[in-house]
């Protein structure tokens, strides 16, 4: 079977003169990644490009598909001062010989983590025959962060290659709280409080807790300045039922640090740990709650947490404020079902459609007035388009459909 080794293989042995070295400098500049290469002619840097990483993978730890090199303008942009490799034929192939030997080594394993004293010992099973050909015991959270968010290990004894999948490759058991530690880099870059030892994480647990995650209006760009990007505008309080001193968490936050506080599903407070249920302030079904759907940290740490959202363009949240909803209903032989469509953004309001049966309803009029009655529950009449309509439109829409 042709594959990346044997292709490799077929090249260095038999077509070694069709293998092309060449000297590139790759430069990242701000946001942006420069790319040069070394002009024989000119016997100076050239100019090749900017550089997109492709990855189909999410986050930062990925392996790269490809390098996409785009020739867009480099006015204003100076060459590397940096000399001329004069050995670099002779390393170039030294890496490429090296990559060879390694590549045939590869073994693509799956991880698993299990308890072991004060720490855990992760092993490494290989995914094709199912057999563990490595353990390492480790006791520091930050050793086991590293060793599994790298996505590769050198096995030297047996002088294998080990690779896996960051994203799911990993089976943590007890040690789930490590998953976005190692899924992102959000608790190094916003210098979030986290356990030293893995024994912490284990440690029992005081009574779960109830928090709040609420959007400080008074601190956001958005509504403040006009800003296209939310910042530390986002507040962790404890609910009025616990009261927990959450002094260790600074206030306000932004989109990172809120996730990097909460995605492990455990929170501290001193020398305590604590699982907790989070509430939302606005909350769910609220024509401002889009404003969690705005920040991407924000959703993606409540997409974690099973709710079903998707994103929403920044500033959303404010145009919700003046939103006004319009009653949709759909009348079948037992029963109707009605959604609020917002006239603003064409979104449904809260869980969709609510669905009312006739069994339990003697007349239209009833009918009426159950569903009258259960839409305002949910909306103020203020808030809807043409309500004081609606009971007539219904009853008409009843008798239409052969209901008395």
């Amino acid at each position: 079977m042709d594959n990346d080794v044997t292709r490799l293989e077929r090249v260095l042995r038999f077509e070694p003169e069709y293998i092309d070295t060449k000297p590139l400098i790759i430069e990242k500049s701000d946001n942006d990644i420069l790319c040069w290469t070394w002009n024989i002619a000119n016997l100076g840097w050239e100019f090749l490009g900017h550089i997109k990483l492709i990855s189909r993978h999410k986050g930062r730890i990925a392996l790269l598909d490809a390098l996409k090199v785009t020739s867009d303008s480099f006015e204003g942009i100076n060459p590397p001062e940096i000399a001329y490799p004069p050995d670099f034929e002779e390393k170039a192939w030294m890496v490429i010989n090296r990559f060879y030997i390694l590549r045939k080594q590869i073994i693509p394993v799956e991880i698993s983590l299990k308890q072991k004293g004060s720490g855990c010992i992760i092993s490494f099973t290989d995914s094709e025959n199912y057999t563990t050909i490595h353990e390492v015991e480790i006791e520091s959270v930050p050793d086991a962060i590293t060793t599994l968010r790298a996505g590769y290990l050198f096995q030297t004894t047996i002088d294998n290659f080990m690779t896996w999948n960051v994203y799911h490759d990993i089976e943590y058991g007890d040690f789930e709280a490590l998953k976005p530690l190692v899924e992102t880099s959000t608790a190094l870059r916003t210098r979030t409080k986290i356990p030293s030892l893995l024994q912490n994480m284990l440690e029992p647990e005081d009574d779960r807790i109830k928090l709040v995650l609420t959007h400080d209006e008074s601190n956001c760009p958005v509504v403040k300045r006009g800003m296209k990007k939310h910042d530390s505008c986002w507040i962790i309080i404890s609910h009025e039922d616990n009261m927990l001193d959450l002094s260790d968490i600074p206030s306000p936050l932004n989109g990172e640090q809120v996730y990097a506080t909460l995605a492990s599903g455990k929170i501290y407070s001193g020398s305590q740990k604590y699982s907790f249920d989070l509430e939302l302030i606005p909350e769910y079904g609220n024509s401002a709650f889009s404003v969690f759907q705005e920040d991407r940290w924000i959703l993606r740490l409540l997409r974690e947490q099973g709710m079903n959202l998707i994103g929403m363009p920044v500033g959303s949240f404010i145009v919700s404020k003046e939103e006004k909803w319009k009653v949709v209903v759909n009348v079948e032989k037992t029963h109707l079902t009605w959604v609020l469509i917002s006239e603003t953004t064409g979104r449904q309001y809260g869980d969709g459609l609510v669905l009312i049966q006739f069994s339990t309803l003697d007349s239209i009029d009833d009918i009426v007035e159950a569903t009258t009655e259960q839409i305002l529950s949910h909306m103020t009449q203020d808030d809807l388009v043409d309500f004081e309509l609606f009971p007539n439109k219904l009853r008409s829409l009843l008798t239409s459909k052969g209901l008395k």
